[in-house]
């Protein structure tokens, strides 16, 4: 028995076709009409049809149109790995995959898309060549063939990776050269980020919130609300020509104000001993550590490794300087509190802000930092990596204090 969601579709697919067809015709006519619809939109007739033009279709993560109507490059499916970064990126936000190309052929992806019972759609089953899709698909057409051309809506026919002139373009430095990166736009992750906002601008809790402060009533709801909305346009009037999503968007994206965060301090805890072990915690450098770790079991030993690892090193000194910055942004003078009486002098002359005059002027609170946040790097990249950590013998202590000493002034 063909699915509910597959016969829904058709009879929505018949329904189009005949609503401008039946207009000032007579019943005679629109009973001609219903027949031919009828057999238009069977599986036997629809589907083979249908799946010769998926190859006028690509289905794509980031498609160029966004950039510019006319833009044509390769079809690109990223799938990045999800990281812990922090960052709103591709990979570390679940969004739909998008579909550009004949926007006349754009019911061939949306029936791709039906969902069954399983919770997987046309497509994952067509990839999967499952005994249950070959049962719902089944026509008088050869099964395989119609299979193959449904799966060309994933394939792209270019032997090489290709770009356009119309697409933003970036120079980007790598060593003594450029690459040159085309910047796409994430259509997915945009979606999303639209169906976000308007969940809660139009939640049905923001509306009795609302609805509540008008009349000066209390309520169990809080209002939510996104403000400095920007919205941007993409297609004009045919928003479909674009891609699949941009149409459902209703050719319309959000963009947020872009505004400095307001940074609290108070997740810095202020050192009573040492800053070493009391404030440097080692989950901001766990990433540093390990991608040190990588390069130090790397067979090669060439310049390109040794200065790769000199900048890590270098990169986690900087991530200390930003961690004594944000201590130095504490009230002038809290050193001098009882509670601090066991931390170094030198400790308080280097990190209160109360002694920023007298670092200025001298330099040896900077020679007594090099060997105790060596120390510290040496302690925090065994702890991070556990049994898998190197054994450091002197010479490598003497590297990286080497390293620290000719990057010490980033911790003046």
């Amino acid at each position: 028995m063909l699915d509910k969601n597959i016969v829904s579709y058709l009879e929505e697919r018949k329904a189009l076709w005949l609503k401008p067809r039946v207009k000032n015709k007579t019943e005679e006519e629109i009973n001609q009409l219903q027949t031919q619809a009828k057999e238009e939109f069977s599986l036997n007739q629809w589907l083979p049809k249908a799946a010769k033009r998926a190859k006028q279709l690509f289905i794509v993560s980031h498609p160029a149109k966004f950039s510019h109507s006319s833009a044509k490059t390769s079809s690109i499916i990223a799938d990045p790995k999800p990281s812990n970064d922090g960052l709103l990126r591709s990979g570390n936000a679940k969004s739909p995959l998008d579909v550009f190309g004949n926007a006349a052929a754009l019911d061939v992806y949306k029936f791709l898309n039906i969902t069954f019972d399983d919770n997987k759609n046309i497509l994952q089953h067509l990839e999967e060549n499952s005994d249950f899709i070959q049962h719902q698909l089944k026509t008088n057409e050869d099964y395989d063939e119609v299979r193959g051309n449904l799966l060309k809506i994933k394939s792209d026919d270019s032997d090489v990776v290709f770009t356009s002139s119309l697409v933003k373009q970036v120079y980007f430095p790598v060593e003594d050269d450029y690459h040159l990166l085309s910047l796409l736009t994430p259509s997915g992750l945009l979606s999303e980020f639209k169906n976000r906002i308007n969940t809660i601008n139009r939640s049905e809790e923001n509306k009795l919130a609302r609805d509540a402060k008008k009349k000066n009533e209390s309520s169990e709801h809080k209002i939510r609300n996104i403000f400095n909305i920007t919205k941007i346009g993409f297609g004009g009037t045919q928003p479909q020509n674009i891609s699949s999503l941009n149409s459902q968007m209703y050719g319309e994206a959000y963009l947020l104000a872009s505004m400095p965060p307001k940074l609290s301090v108070r997740n810095i805890k202020l050192p009573t001993k040492n800053f070493f072990s009391q404030t440097l915690w080692k989950n901001p450098f766990i990433d540093d550590f390990k991608c040190y770790h990588q390069i130090l079991i790397d067979k090669r030993n060439n310049r390109q490794i040794r200065d790769k690892r000199d900048e890590i090193i270098v990169s986690i000194l900087y991530k200390i300087s930003n961690i004594m910055k944000a201590v130095r942004n504490f009230e002038s003078g809290w050193s001098d509190s009882p509670h601090y009486s066991s931390l170094p002098s030198w400790q308080k002359a280097w990190l209160d802000s109360k002694y920023k005059d007298s670092r200025n002027n001298q330099d040896e609170y900077l020679e007594q930092l090099i060997k105790p946040s060596s120390r510290w790097f040496m302690h925090t990249y065994r702890e991070i990596l556990g049994k898998d950590s190197l054994e450091f013998d002197d010479t490598d202590l003497q590297h990286i204090i080497d390293v620290f000493s000719s990057s010490i002034e980033v911790l003046r």
